[in-house]
């Protein structure tokens, strides 16, 4: 069982532990929340992005919300769910997979979802594991207001997807149909185009579709990348579904990651250095603060915490952040906006974090931390006006 501390508050735990390295802080209450918002709209079955944050506690969270299946994009992803839920779903959708990982996760995990995106790979399939199989066929999607297009690097063209299912159903295995409009997706529209033009596929390959996977990419609403309410995609979605009058033996999935978490975690890091409008920060852009570099425009809510004093002096101004490695380009490329006399030794909460942070933390200077609390207070997710 993995030790995870659980604290009143952030300030507690900064009472509590007068940490020196950067601390993720994990509202398990939030996640589920979103999770049971996902279950109650969604029609059909909820994977749980893996990639996305796979921390045992963040697993438990939505499971214990009913979150029993999850997308598995290698053989270690599948080992850590079902360490933890020996009954648990997996799927193996990554469309590109060494043929080792295809044969471990179908004879030690009992893995029988795949997905593939051109011949080759569905050769590869049909080499290694034969029948009793359902293969998704993924679609490549028009670009739409996300922050990172998926369907640069994978997809298959209509026609070709068409082809793909026509193979998939003469050999006797279950054709499914998958797609993803982008990570971090802002356009309620996208999910609805990429699902008309499911349809069409569905239609022209005139194969009993076993499977329609609407794949990721639900936002969350950053600072300066803004999202519409969740809700409002899951009803797109919904009503889309029902236009495509699919027949009832077609099962329905989902493969949220960002949406589930993000909200539930924050990250507290501490001022190392202050140098004019420049803060030297105990973490950056080869640890939790990856992401923020990654994708544009994206500037979390941040807060400075203090415990020797209620309030600090002076108006807000902008500060520029560098990261503690070595390397110049450990700097965030949007400033953070904090009160004037931040100094030293000050701990600054980043919200919105519980997404894609520890994930991509490398060991680069061996400045990684993997400290990991539970804290019971309000998420903290809105600019200070």
């Amino acid at each position: 069982m993995d030790e995870v501390v659980r604290h009143a508050s952030v300030e507690t735990m900064l009472r509590a532990l007068r940490p020196a390295h950067p601390v993720l802080c994990l509202r398990p209450e939030v996640m589920r929340d979103r999770a049971a918002l996902f279950l109650r709209q969604f029609p059909g079955r909820v994977l749980y992005a893996m990639k996305c944050n796979p921390h045992p506690r963040v697993l438990r969270a939505l499971h214990q919300a009913g979150i029993n299946d999850f997308d598995t994009a290698s053989v270690r992803e599948m080992a850590e769910v079902r360490a933890l839920f020996p009954d648990a779903g997996c799927y193996f959708h990554h469309p590109v997979k060494s043929r080792e990982a295809i044969a471990r996760a179908y004879a030690e995990f009992g893995i029988r979802h795949f997905v593939v995106d051109h011949v080759s790979e569905l050769d590869k399939l049909l080499d290694l594991v034969g029948g009793n199989i359902a293969v998704h066929v993924r679609l490549s999607t028009p670009r739409a207001l996300a922050s990172f297009d998926l369907s640069a690097k994978f997809g298959a063209p209509p026609e070709a997807a068409v082809d793909l299912l026509r193979r998939i159903a003469a050999v006797g295995l279950e054709p499914g149909l998958t797609f993803h409009v982008g990570s971090q997706c802002r356009s309620v529209d996208a999910f609805t185009v990429a699902l008309q033009l499911s349809g069409e596929v569905i239609d022209t390959a005139g194969v009993p579709l076993r499977y329609l996977n609407v794949g990721g990419g639900f936002p969350i609403d950053y600072p300066g990348l803004s999202a519409p309410p969740l809700e409002d995609f899951l009803d797109a979605v919904s009503a889309a579904l029902r236009r495509l009058q699919l027949p009832p033996e077609c099962a329905l999935f989902c493969e949220p990651g960002r949406a589930l978490v993000a909200e539930g975690g924050s990250l507290v890091v501490q001022v190392q250095m202050r140098r004019e409008q420049r803060l030297y920060i105990n973490d950056g852009v080869y640890g939790a603060l990856m992401d923020l570099r990654l994708t544009e425009g994206m500037n979390p809510p941040v807060r400075l915490v203090r415990l020797d004093d209620a309030t600090s002096e002076g108006s807000e101004t902008e500060f520029t952040i560098f990261g503690p490695t070595c390397d110049s380009i450990d700097m965030l490329p949007l400033p953070w906006r904090l009160p004037a006399d931040v100094r030293e030794g000050d701990w600054i909460e980043v919200g919105l974090m519980g997404a894609y942070s520890t994930v991509f933390a490398t060991d680069f200077n061996g400045l990684r931390s993997s400290d990991v609390v539970e804290v019971a207070d309000t998420p903290f997710r809105a600019l200070a006006a």
